[in-house]
């Protein structure tokens, strides 16, 4: 007959993992959760893919065996930190994790806690994006929304060149070259790209948006609350009939863009969903706007990867079939 410790059965009634009491509690004990180490390896690593890398950084300082586990290259070929908001000084203590099989790393900054300026910090420093570049060879998305900081410490030579998927989304890019676009020669340096992230970047200029056109792989390009954009028919006209190769997706919603802009797209022969809005009056562009890219008061936009007609006050399909091609 099995012996019952009267106490330890009293305890696994009662004492739940949230600490409060209740009776016949179909929950982990305590006792349950102190057992985890003697679960396998394999079994403790598919519990470890649910967690975040700041849970699997603590996790590993518990023993020696869970740092171990916790360094496994299964658990970092997805890194997602923007739950939590870090410094790159924060950030440098995770280098060490990073793997050659990392394909997805996403981070967030501080822009939107405007305005308060100590908190405005720069999340990657050409330190860091130097390590990222060294540890994760094999990168192909790389995430960097609500960054704040000069270009200078974000330029786009930094960035990892395997990258097919880049997200800006509420970036605010201070200390902007008036000569150069800031994507200048971008085709150059991340030749890979097919989907850009530029959601309500209010620096973004007409100027870019013809330096981004030279990307040959583009397919997916989001610049819906970049206010900037509109009465450029010059540079949407070159862009359209000289760039654009590959694109299929365009969101334009929030910006000035005009009726004559938007028939230059009908020389892309490949554009299948063209996304359209008007911004609202409270948020039209001041003439001081790229001086201080935070005259504009922020606002919410629907999510990039929302593609539900519903979401899309104006979306014009198979745009090809829309227009007739010009000259």
């Amino acid at each position: 007959m099995e012996y019952k410790d009267p106490k330890r059965e009293h305890f696994r009634a009662e004492c739940t993992v949230d600490g409060t009491y209740e009776d016949n509690a179909p929950r982990f004990t305590l006792e349950a959760m102190a057992n985890l180490p003697l679960l396998p390896d394999d079994v403790l690593l598919c519990i470890m893919k649910y967690l975040g890398p700041v849970e699997l950084h603590n996790l590993s300082k518990i023993t020696e065996r869970l740092g171990h586990l916790a360094s496994d290259k299964s658990l970092w070929r997805t890194i997602d930190f923007r739950p939590h908001k870090l410094t790159s000084t924060q950030l440098l203590k995770y280098v060490n994790y990073f793997k050659e099989s990392t394909k997805f790393l996403a981070v967030r900054g501080f822009a939107s806690e405007a305005p308060n300026l100590k908190r405005r910090d720069g999340v990657l420093t050409p330190k860091l994006l130097e390590e990222i570049v060294k540890k994760c060879p094999e990168l192909e998305t790389l995430i960097l929304d609500e960054y704040y900081g000069p270009a200078c410490k974000l330029s786009i030579e930094l960035l990892p060149s395997t990258i097919c998927r880049l997200s800006m989304r509420d970036c605010v890019i201070t200390d902007l070259d008036p000569q150069n676009s800031y994507f200048h020669d971008m085709y150059a340096h991340v030749p890979y790209i097919k989907v850009l992230i530029l959601s309500n970047c209010k620096w973004v200029s007409p100027h870019d948006f013809m330096a981004i056109s030279k990307c040959h792989w583009l397919e997916e390009l989001r610049m819906d609350g970049c206010l900037q954009l509109g009465d450029c028919v010059a540079y949407t006209s070159l862009a359209a009939r000289c760039g654009f190769h590959s694109l299929k997706i365009l969101d334009l919603r929030n910006t000035r863009m005009g009726d004559s802009d938007v028939a230059c797209f009908s020389l892309s022969l490949r554009l299948t969903h063209l996304y359209l809005q008007c911004p609202s009056v409270d948020n039209e562009v001041s003439d001081d706007l790229h001086g201080d890219p935070n005259c504009v008061e922020g606002y919410d936009f629907l999510d990039c990867n929302d593609d539900d007609d519903t979401n899309a006050p104006s979306l014009i399909e198979d745009i090809c079939g829309g227009f007739s091609p010009l000259g």
